[in-house]
């Protein structure tokens, strides 16, 4: 293979990159759309709160990270996508095992989801995919989608493992389970795995590479302003908020529904992984 070929960067890029693929299978924003639906019932039984309630939950942490998300980022072009990365799985381990403390009182339950995504923020998408773009240049588009693949991942072993742990167990044990994997098994693949990367993703032009302003005329915006002074940003930003909404709702339900359709648990958080076959075909 050409050094100059295109494949030439999954050569040296495998590694960090598949690395980085367990990252995003341990990750805030794959573990609590599989999570909480398997755990929805149980915990229903085990302190009598509705559905609404615990899905409520999923509510809390997401508008958390969305909070976050601005500050994660300026923290990855300050200090690099990699410690963010690392640091931010041990956090959403620990976060786990806190969720699974939680008593009857709701406010909580709520807190400790909360706590858990501020701890687990640095192992964002966010952080994940600006890592993984500076091992890729020309295959950055396969490289992200081979990365956001570990949602489907994630979706084919995590609710039917968290089933099984609360069949021999309760539903404590799918939140310990669910830390033990993230502490056990993600943390030291991403030490292991994530190189710094050899370059970092292409920036905008410096001021001495950037044409002069004509005489006159205002600077025009570079960047995050020019960003948010658009209307297709906006347009974008709603509509990949309003989806995300959606799809998570409708996912996190799909455990429950199977139950009441008269499937055994087991039975329902296999069929539920079943969705991260078409997560990944897709």
């Amino acid at each position: 293979m050409s050094p100059d070929s295109p494949w030439s960067e999954f050569r040296r890029g495998w590694r960090p990159l598949g690395a980085a693929l367990v990252g995003k299978v341990f990750s805030f924003g794959t573990v609590p759309v599989y999570l909480v639906g398997v755990l929805t019932i149980p915990l229903g039984e085990a302190f009598g709160w509705s559905r609404a309630e615990v899905a409520l939950s999923f509510t809390v942490a997401t508008m958390t990270a969305a909070s976050l998300a601005p500050l994660v980022g300026w923290l990855c072009d300050r200090y690099g996508a990699r410690p963010l990365v690392i640091w931010g799985t041990v956090g959403y381990g620990l976060g786990m095992a806190l969720i699974g403390t939680s008593s009857d009182w709701l406010p909580r339950f709520y807190a400790s989801w909360s706590i858990a995504t501020v701890l687990g923020m640095g192992a964002s998408s966010i952080a994940l995919t600006r890592y993984v773009a500076g091992w890729f240049e020309r295959k950055r588009g396969m490289a992200f989608g081979i990365l956001l693949s570990g949602s489907g991942l994630a979706a084919l072993f995590l609710p039917p493992y968290v089933a099984t742990l609360m069949e021999y167990f309760n539903w404590r044990a799918g939140f310990f389970g669910v830390s033990a994997l993230i502490l056990v098994v993600g943390v030291p693949i991403l030490i292991l795995g994530l190189k710094d990367a050899p370059r970092e993703p292409a920036e905008r032009p410096s001021d001495e590479n950037r044409a002069p302003a004509e005489p006159g005329r205002p600077k025009p915006s570079t960047g995050f302003r020019l960003a948010v002074q658009s209307r297709t940003f906006w347009i974008m930003a709603i509509a990949f908020c309003s989806a995300t909404f959606g799809l998570s709702g409708m996912i996190s339900s799909f455990a429950p529904i199977l139950e009441d359709a008269g499937y055994a648990r087991p039975q329902a958080a296999a069929l539920f992984g079943l969705i991260g076959l078409f997560i990944m075909v897709g």
